[in-house]
Formats: structure tokens, C-alpha cells, sequence
């Protein structure tokens, strides 16, 4: 199978569990963000079972594989050099010949998001969170995305859902506390920027932030 697609097995769980703070950590860390990163990864419950074995009875077809990760690939390079028509339509054409792919979901999201077609790509990242709701990628852009179009509510929760698969993502901690200080809630927001501050003194995003929150007296 392509690279264009991640079928998490027992080894990829192991891993995915590892990325989560132990509980002394979490105590020490996070609850001061409103038990941000209490929540534990999915990877932990039958929910991955299921999962897993949906994927692996799924019927192989070599040749749709080999086909949608050509265009992938193809898709890919597109992107990179700024062609976002021709990188959509690659992107379209691997998910035509292979469904699964939920990677080429949230690249066509990000395609679309450069495009300006908001709906559009909020739709295509959920699909790519549907077809692999233990991949960060997905929850990231999408709340990233909702961040932007003053959606705050639903933004926070998709960020949340992100850092708790990759906690120590520091862009998404930073926009976990945009979204919270969008929704006047600024203690959570304080707390969530004191931790990438603590992680990053230097992280750009957050200091702006802070200085904005200070300049505003409402950091305590």
C-alpha cells in the first residue's frame, strides 16, 4: 500500500499510546488548561479494534493502489509548485481509486483551504478524520480552519482533539488558546500560552498573544 495511506496496526498503537503525558505529568503540566490533555487516546479502547479490523478487511486491488498513489505523488508535487487546480484534481483521482486514503483527504482540504473554499475543505478534512480518527492532522487543520472563520466553539473542541493525539504540538496548543481567548474564557487561554511558553520561550504566536493579553490588562 501507497504511503498516501496509514493503516494503524498493534505497533503504530503501541506508538501512538507512548505520545501521551502519564498521569503525573498531566498533573503537573496541564490541568491548568481545563484538563486539556486529560483525555486519553482512542488507541486505549475497542473503538481501535474495530477500526483496525475494518482496515484489514478491506479488499486489496494492487493496481487501484499503485494508480491512486501515482497520483498522490502527482498531487503532491502540484502543490508544491503552487499548481492547486492540478493538485486538487490529482488528489480527487487518488481518492477515486482508492477511498481510503485518508491522506490525500486532508491534502485536498489544504488545497481547498488555499483556494478560499472554505465549506469545501472543512467537509474534506472531516471525511480524513473519519477515515482515521487517531491521526492529529485532520483535527488540527480543521480547528485551525474553524479558528479563522470565527467558528471558536467548534474550533477549541477540534484542537482539543488534536493536542490529545500530539500534545506536544505547540501550534495547536497555541491556537487551542486563540480560540479560548475569541471566547472571552482568558484564564483557559493564559494557561494554555504559559505552557508553550514554559516548552518554547521564544515561540512567536504565543508571545504575540501574551503581549496582546498584557497590553490588554487582562493577564494576571
Amino acid at each position: 500500500m501507497g504511503f498516501f495511506n496509514k493503516v494503524f496496526n498493534k505497533n503504530e498503537k503501541i506508538k501512538l499510546s507512548k505520545i501521551v503525558k502519564d498521569e503525573n505529568e498531566e498533573k503537573n503540566n496541564f490541568n491548568s488548561i481545563n484538563n486539556l490533555f486529560s483525555e486519553k487516546l482512542l488507541t486505549e479502547n475497542e473503538d481501535f479494534n474495530k477500526y483496525h479490523q475494518k482496515m484489514e478487511n478491506i479488499p486489496h486491488d494492487l493496481k487501484k493502489e499503485a494508480k491512486a498513489d501515482s497520483f498522490f505523488k502527482e498531487g503532491i508535487t502540484a502543490h508544491e509548485c503552487g499548481n492547486l487546480i492540478k493538485a486538487a484534481k490529482a488528489y480527487q483521482a487518488c481518492v477515486e481509486y482508492y477511498p481510503y486514503a485518508y491522506g490525500a483527504y486532508i491534502n485536498l482540504g489544504r488545497v481547498y483551504e488555499e483556494q478560499g473554499k472554505t465549506q469545501m475543505a472543512l467537509e474534506i478534512y472531516q471525511k480524513g478524520i473519519d477515515l482515521a480518527p487517531f491521526d492529529h492532522d485532520g483535527y488540527g487543520k480543521k480547528g485551525h480552519l474553524l479558528l479563522m472563520i470565527d467558528k471558536h466553539q467548534e474550533a477549541q473542541y477540534n484542537l482539543r482533539k488534536a493536542i490529545s493525539l500530539q500534545p506536544d504540538n505547540l501550534e495547536y496548543i497555541t491556537n487551542y488558546a486563540c480560540a479560548h481567548i475569541c471566547l472571552k474564557k482568558y484564564d483557559e487561554a493564559q494557561s494554555a500560552l504559559e505552557l508553550v511558553l514554559k516548552i518554547n520561550p521564544n515561540y512567536p504566536a504565543a508571545k504575540l498573544n501574551r503581549d496582546s493579553l498584557i497590553k490588554a490588562g487582562i493577564w494576571k
